[in-house]
């Protein structure tokens, strides 16, 4: 059994608009918890160098490319982790959306894309149809963790118990920032990685997405002043989403057997 993981970030430096903040922190912080909690070998993708034609940098090529290599690897009983950290969108101008619950492809954002071009960005079914389903197909096992917008479904529907995909939000959702991304990372990425180091033997799925919308909400509540906003009504919009085939069955699944037992104890 091996373990091997692709972790993306793009903080878009490059472009019109203001860069994100907590991206490139999100992929430190998540490689950390797979390298050293569960021994992952992680392959990192990230647009701070100077170096634009690095295979390293996360265009739409070099993104396809480094999903295609993670997916051709695996094997019967691997476990695979696929992690972004960007922008997201949801086009309506694809083929195929007549497919989708919304009428609505999830796409990831390299950082070469041209906005309003499908063909620049990835979309939900391109990650299921080149990075899932053969991993399934293999009898490996694969998380998905995305922290952009629109990321309920980013992997496109999830029809297998071995494939697990985290979102920061609802499909028709963006993600909620904090004052201190750039140190601190993002509240979802931040959540869960907290969440995920914590967790023990039999800690399932559905009290890890519980204890992410706790931790993100009471995070959000330190940096709001007193009396501004209930602190249900910060609770009822942080929403991580979680997506599986039998989600009756599969919330009560330990999260450890997703990732594969931990090399370190938390």
């Amino acid at each position: 059994m091996t373990k091997s993981a692709l972790c993306i970030g793009i903080s878009y430096r490059d472009r019109e608009g203001r860069p994100l903040a907590g991206t490139l922190r999100d992929v430190e912080i998540f490689s950390e918890l797979l390298t050293e909690r569960f021994g992952y070998d992680v392959a990192v993708m990230r647009d701070d160098g100077d170096d634009r034609v690095s295979l390293t940098h996360p265009n739409r090529k070099n993104m396809l490319a480094a999903i295609d290599k993670l997916a051709a690897g695996a094997k019967e009983g691997d476990h695979i982790v696929f992690f972004y950290a960007g922008h997201g969108d949801q086009l309506s101008n694809t083929p195929g959306i007549e497919h989708e619950r919304d009428q609505k492809d999830e796409a990831i954002v390299p950082s070469d894309y041209q906005p309003g071009k499908p063909k620049t960005y990835i979309l939900d079914d391109d990650i299921r149809s080149r990075l899932v389903n053969p991993i399934v197909e293999q009898a490996a096992h694969i998380v998905l963790v995305f922290d952009c917008c629109h990321s309920g479904t980013a992997a496109g529907s999830v029809f297998d118990s071995r494939a697990v995909s985290w979102g920061a939000c609802p499909d028709a959702g963006k993600t909620l920032g904090n004052h201190n991304a750039a140190q601190d990372g993002g509240l979802f990425t931040r959540a869960l990685s907290t969440a995920l180091w914590e967790a023990g033997r039999d800690t399932t799925h559905d009290d890890v997405r519980e204890q992410v919308a706790q931790r993100m909400a009471s995070r959000l509540m330190a940096e709001i002043p007193n009396g501004r906003v209930r602190a249900d009504d910060i609770l009822s919009i942080c929403q991580p989403q979680l997506e599986f085939l039998e989600k009756n069955l599969l919330g009560s699944l330990p999260v450890i057997e997703a990732f594969g037992p931990p090399t370190r104890t938390h």
